[in-house]
C-alpha cells in the first residue's frame, strides 16, 4: 500500500472527554465556600492537601440545572437555602489523559443559608470561607514540585467572577494549561505520605 493511498493513514482515536461542573458558593461580603482535597486523581489534575470549591462530574444523560447541580450541591456541599445559580463560563483543560469540560456556576447566597453537610463526605473535608480577591496563583511544595493551592482552573474562573462583580463581561469559554506533570502523580502513587497539605 502506498504512502498515498488513503487507507494507508493512521486515525488517532479521540480524546476521552470529562464534562465536570464546579461551584462557587459566595456571601454577602464575597467570600467562597472552598473544601481541602482528600485525594489524588490524575484524570482530574487534583492533589490531596488542594483547595478546591465543590466540583462534580456531570453523568451522561444528566441535565445541568436539573440534574448535575442539585446532586454537586448534596453531595459536595449539603444544602443551601433559596439557591439561584449564575452562570459564570466555561473552561476546557487538556490533560494527557482526557479532555475536561468544565462549567462554572455561582450562588450567592447568605453564610447562614448554606448547611454543610455533604453526602460524599470522603473526597472533601475542612470547609472554609476565603476572600474571593484571595483566590490566586500562590503554591505549597511537595519535594520538587510547587503545587497549586487552588485546584485548576479554580484561580482562572474566580478571575470571571470578580469580572462580573464589577460589571465586566468575562469571557464564555477559555482554554486552560494542565499545571500537574504527570511524573508528580507517580510520585504520590509511590509516597502517598510525602503530601505536605495547605492548613
Amino acid at each position: 500500500m502506498s504512502e498515498a493511498d488513503p487507507r494507508s493513514k493512521v486515525e488517532l482515536a479521540p480524546e476521552p472527554q470529562i464534562y465536570g461542573l464546579y461551584l462557587f458558593v459566595t456571601d454577602e461580603e464575597d467570600n467562597v465556600l472552598v473544601f481541602k482535597n482528600n485525594q489524588t486523581k490524575e484524570s482530574t489534575q487534583k492533589v490531596i492537601g488542594q483547595l478546591t470549591t465543590p466540583a462534580e462530574t456531570i453523568e451522561p444523560g444528566e441535565k445541568l440545572m436539573r440534574d448535575s447541580l442539585p446532586r454537586a450541591i448534596a453531595e459536595e456541599v449539603g444544602y443551601i437555602a433559596g439557591a439561584n445559580p449564575k452562570f459564570r463560563g466555561t473552561a476546557i483543560m487538556h490533560t494527557p489523559r482526557a479532555d475536561i469540560h468544565i462549567v462554572c456556576m455561582e450562588i450567592k447566597t447568605k453564610r447562614d443559608s448554606v448547611y454543610i453537610d455533604p453526602k460524599d463526605s470522603g473526597e472533601l473535608s475542612a470547609p472554609r470561607w476565603v476572600p474571593l480577591d484571595e483566590i490566586d496563583n500562590r503554591t505549597f511544595r511537595i519535594q520538587n514540585w510547587d503545587i497549586p493551592v487552588y485546584r485548576s482552573p479554580i484561580v482562572e474562573l474566580a478571575e470571571n467572577l470578580k469580572r462580573a462583580k464589577r460589571g465586566e463581561k468575562f469571557p464564555i469559554a477559555q482554554s486552560v494549561k494542565p499545571e500537574m506533570p504527570s511524573d508528580l502523580y507517580s510520585f504520590l502513587k509511590d509516597n502517598p505520605r510525602a503530601v505536605y497539605p495547605v492548613e
